[in-house]
Formats: structure tokens, C-alpha cells, sequence
């Protein structure tokens, strides 16, 4: 009925001479043209996990997941250029990343806009702010029959990553300085929508802290799956051996809420934690198996600024409070820590976590060797682990917040170095039929 009466106003405004409100849609032939060569040129940029949909007034949505290029900005600004020079039809582009095949934000561009800001006709401020940016869909939902299944994807492909273990520590009291240096061995496979084995092996090279180890080990191997749910939360849930040879479970429940830029989050973590006595040379409680945390979390878009409230039973068993604030340069994060409770004075801290100097890495495959995106330090003043956090090696806030306002203003230029990554191999071709209707 609903076909039928759109199809009846529409010979009325026809027979009167009205111009319909209903937005034309491309000839098939056009939109499937630009379809498969805008999805080609995806694929040969290293993208995976790629869906071309047409929605509803010359809206095109795309989706992809990179795990090529350490920078998220320039993944997008090469997802941007290619849409915007095949579908010359379109008003409107919505670019939807993912995350193991999960959609983590939709990102909204007038093509145009875009365009104009590549050419320098408008100002990176005036492009800023024609961006559209949120956890939830916009109204206007692709239409069935006009879209492309999914390509290129990532399932079961290995990735090999060779990783400086680094760890340091100096200027303590009464405290010679330390360093501990290990090549890491990360393995990660994706299994299906959201779920991923990751493996790590160690090979020892030179440790001050403990008695050197002279075996390679096993370091971490441990599921770990990824569930998105409505209205901006997150559900991220592992088993196996994790950071520091803790065996058990781990789960967390995320949300975000006002504009994406605060969040709340529970987590519980149930685990063997009799290695940390080898590991940190600590007196660890034998019954120290359960630990759960709380925590808040702010972001101030305008400067790139982060932090983050933490109370609850931490790794150690200890009950107490942890403040971390977090500032970012480009792709540069420093961070500072302190950790209170009743029994202990104030313990302070700081992290830093280095983009490492590799921008592209090799075309996901079958198997490939690749760098780590960051190399990670932290930094304790006094020879004390309270408020320590377990790692599992979920990474998904950190991809996520590539996508805030605050981190796009500060990479800006990425979309002008994706720009060389983008190469039209048949331009005259493709604008003498994408701009007909």
C-alpha cells in the first residue's frame, strides 16, 4: 500500500506540473558501476570488511575496517576520496568504521563540503564543523536492493606483530635504574563477527628487575569477543591466559553518553593471580581472585584532553581510588596517574604511549608480519603496584576515540596525506558515467 501511494502522489504532482519531493535515484547501471569501482579501489587501499549501500535522497553509506594504516584519519580520508570521486551523484556520505567487523561510529560528510576542503576552498574549521559524528545511525537507512555485499574480509587472516617489549624505570629513592627489554611475539585471528584469539610469546633479551630469564615463553593466549548494543554501550568479554600469566575471565560493560564525550563503565575480572609474585616480586594474597573496578571518564573535545576516575578492587586486592589525565599530540599520548587510598600516601605515576614510526602497513593477508601501532611505557616514582590494572589487549576505545572531534582537529593534515594514497585509475571514465542520472 505504502508502494502504491507513493506511486499515486507521484502522478498527481506529475499531471500538475509539480516537481516531486521524492529524491531521484541513480540509474542501476550507474550505481553499480560506482559500486564496483569505488569497492575495488577500497580493497586495493588494504581495506577489509567493505559494504556500499544507497540510501534515500543521494545518501551513500560505506563501511570498511582498517587494519593498515596506524592513523584512523587517514583510513577515512581515503574512504572519503574514492567515494567522493565515484559517486558523483550522491549529497551525502556516511562512513561507518568497524571494529572486528562491528560498526563502531557513523561519521556523516557532505561530499561536497569535502571536496571543497581537499581543494582548498574552505577552511579545516569550516569542514570540522559540517561533520556529523555519533554511536547511533542517522535517519535515513539504505534502501533494500541497492547495496553490495560484504568484501574483502578479514576472517581468519593472521597478523604476525613484532613488538620492542620495553620497560624502565629510574629516579626512585635509594633506586638504581632499570630496564627490561623483550621481543614480543603478538598473534591475533579473527574467528567471527566480534570474536578474536590473540596469542603473545616472549623471548627474553635483558632484564634488570628479576633474575634473567634465558627460555622464550608464552606470554598470553586468550579469547576475547566484542558485542556492540544500543545506544552507545559496549560489551568486551575474554578468557584464557592474559598480561602477567593471570589465567581466568574478564568482562567489561561500557556506555557513552552526552555526545559521546563521557562514559561509564563496570568491569569484572576473576583470576589465578599466584604468577604476579614471579612476575612483580611481590607478597601477593593467595585469595586475590576477584577484582572489580568503576570507572568515569570525560572528554574535553576542544583540547584534546581525557581523564578518568577509578575505584574498586584492583589486580593486587587493594580498595582504593585512581585518577588518570590524559593529554594527546596528534597521535602522541601523555598521560599522569595518582593512586590513593587510607593506608598508603598518594602514588603518582605517568604513561606515554608512542605512535611508532611506521604510517602503512603491509595488505592484510592470509599471514603478515607487521609493527605495533604504539609502544607503550609506564612509569612508577615509588617501587609500588597499587591500582594495577590488568591489560587484555582490547584496543577498541582507542580506535574509538580516533573519531572524536578533538582527535580530528589535531590530525587534520591525514586527510590531505590520504589524498596521495589515492589513485584514479580510469577518472575520465568514471565521471563521464557517474554523472548521469
Amino acid at each position: 500500500m505504502r508502494k502504491l501511494s507513493i506511486f499515486m502522489w507521484g502522478i498527481f504532482f506529475s499531471f500538475f506540473g509539480f516537481r516531486t519531493s521524492f529524491a531521484e535515484q541513480p540509474a542501476t547501471e550507474t550505481f553499480e558501476y560506482a559500486i564496483s569501482t569505488c569497492q575495488n579501489y577500497l580493497i586495493d587501499a588494504g581495506l577489509e570488511n567493505i559494504q556500499i549501500q544507497l540510501a534515500r535522497h543521494q545518501i551513500i553509506w560505506i563501511s570498511y575496517e582498517n587494519r593498515r594504516y596506524r592513523n584512523e584519519i587517514t583510513a577515512l580520508g581515503i574512504v572519503l576520496g574514492y567515494a567522493s570521486e565515484c559517486f558523483g551523484f550522491a549529497n551525502q556520505l556516511v562512513i561507518i568504521p568497524k571494529y572486528r567487523n562491528i560498526p563502531l561510529k557513523f561519521i556523516k560528510v557532505d561530499r561536497r563540503v569535502f571536496q571543497q576542503y581537499i581543494q582548498d576552498k574552505i577552511s579545516a574549521a569550516d569542514f570540522i564543523e559540517n561533520l556529523e559524528i555519533s554511536f547511533q545511525p542517522i535517519s535515513e537507512k539504505p534502501l533494500v536492493g541497492y547495496g553490495s555485499q560484504h568484501a574483502h574480509s578479514s576472517l581468519y587472516k593472521i597478523d604476525l606483530i613484532a613488538n620492542p617489549g620495553i620497560r624502565a624505570q629510574f629516579a626512585r629513592p635509594h633506586d638504581s635504574a632499570q630496564l627490561q627489554f623483550n621481543l614480543l611475539t603478538d598473534i591475533s585471528v579473527t574467528l567471527a563477527k566480534g570474536l578474536q584469539v590473540n596469542g603473545q610469546w616472549i623471548f627474553p633479551i635483558y632484564d634488570e628487575f628479576q633474575p634473567e630469564e634465558s627460555k622464550s615463553r608464552l606470554g598470553q593466549f586468550y579469547l576475547s569477543q566484542f558485542i556492540r548494543f544500543p545506544a552507545g554501550t559496549f560489551l568486551t568479554a575474554g578468557v584464557g591466559l592474559f598480561d602477567l600469566g593471570c589465567t581466568g575471565i574478564s568482562t567489561e560493560i561500557k556506555r557513552f553518553l552526552f555526545q559521546e564525550r563521557f562514559s561509564f563503565s563496570a568491569r569484572l575480572d576473576y583470576l589465578n593471580t599466584h604468577s604476579l609474585k614471579n612476575v612483580l616480586q611481590l607478597d601477593v594474597p593467595c585469595e586475590n581472585n576477584l577484582s572489580y573496578l568503576f570507572q568515569a571518564q570525560y572528554r574535553f573535545d576542544q583540547v584534546n584532553f581525557l581523564t578518568k576516575v577509578s575505584w574498586g578492587r584492583f589486580l593486587l586486592g587493594d580498595k582504593r581510588w585512581r585518577i588518570d589525565i590524559v593529554r594527546r599530540f596528534h597521535e602522541l599520548e601523555l598521560g599522569f596517574m595518582g593512586v590513593w587510598n587510607e593506608s598508603l600516601e598518594f602514588l603518582t605515576g605517568m604513561t606515554v604511549r608512542i605512535p611508532f614510526p611506521v604510517s602503512r602497513y603491509p595488505r592484510p593477508g592470509r599471514i603478515r608480519v607487521r609493527t605495533p601501532r604504539f609502544i607503550p611505557w609506564n612509569y612508577r616514582y615509588l617501587p609500588c603496584y597499587d591500582g594495577f590494572i590488568l591489560d587484555t589487549g582490547n584496543n577498541f576505545e582507542q580506535i574509538t576515540q580516533q573519531f572524536s572531534l578533538s582527535f580530528i582537529r589535531a590530525n587534520i593534515h591525514q586527510f590531505k596525506t590520504a589524498t596521495r594514497y589515492v589513485k584514479l585509475q580510469q577518472p575520465s571514465r568514471s565521471r563521464e558515467l557517474l554523472v548521469q542520472k
